[in-house]
């Protein structure tokens, strides 16, 4: 399997082919927000009114969708398509980290199934330091794989890496990163669980979210830390 490139053609395709299910979120409004809602809860947790946010490797934005009202958000994205529809959700957007000038800051970034794409991961925690406010927080999700899993030759995830609680903690403070704390989070069922978001809010989807998948044993990692100081 040949090193995909992102800010090609390739990366079009392969947001399109692999993440069918982020792009339904496109068309399912209330999706969007639930979702939205979801990342807001467990990604951005201590956010506050008119901090900074980037995304590095934003997808089509889900992400951002529940911060956007209340920060400042910056959405880098290689994939063309992505990041034009990106834009015409009101996003500000880059394609690399080049188009940033040296001099901003960030109170967060998040990298959300992104790391384990990279072909290094280490630089790229490294050099993602310099763009964090002093008391930012670098926030690093990768999913938790089984270690049974079989070579394919055409597989769609296109995972260079993959980690555990303690190697993935390891490589974030080797890059410079300070109090970093990792745990896994379970979720399953996000449109399954629509329903229950338009009844009951988004603190009972997202609770649901994480029962059914602590059941199935659907499992990412997620890692916070700050600048070491």
């Amino acid at each position: 399997m040949s090193l995909l490139d992102y800010a090609s053609a390739e990366g079009d395709s392969y947001h399109h082919q692999r993440h069918r299910h982020l792009r339904s979120m496109r068309e399912d409004a209330v999706l969007r927000e639930a979702w939205g809602c979801y990342a807001r809860q467990v990604y951005f947790k201590g956010l506050q009114s008119g901090q900074s946010v980037l995304e590095v490797g934003a997808g089509f934005g889900n992400n951002l969708l529940g911060i956007q009202k209340e920060a400042e958000v910056l959405a880098l994205e290689p994939a063309r398509s992505a990041r034009e529809y990106i834009q015409s959700l009101g996003f500000q957007t880059a394609a690399a980290l080049e188009e940033i000038t040296p001099q901003r800051r960030f109170d967060f970034i998040l990298l959300r199934h992104v790391l384990e794409h990279v072909p290094e991961p280490y630089a790229l925690l490294k050099t993602l330091q310099a763009y964090l406010k002093p008391q930012g927080r670098l926030i690093v999700v990768v999913p938790a794989e089984s270690p049974g899993l079989k070579p394919k030759a055409d597989d769609t995830d296109h995972h260079l890496y993959s980690w555990n609680l303690r190697t993935l903690r390891n490589l974030m403070e080797s890059a410079g990163c300070g109090d970093v704390r990792v745990r896994f989070n379970a979720l399953n069922g996000r449109k399954f669980f629509l329903p229950l978001y338009r009844l009951c809010g988004p603190a009972a989807y997202g609770f649901a979210l994480n029962c059914l998948g602590k059941i199935r044993r659907h499992f990412e990692i997620i890692a916070v830390a700050g600048r070491r100081t």
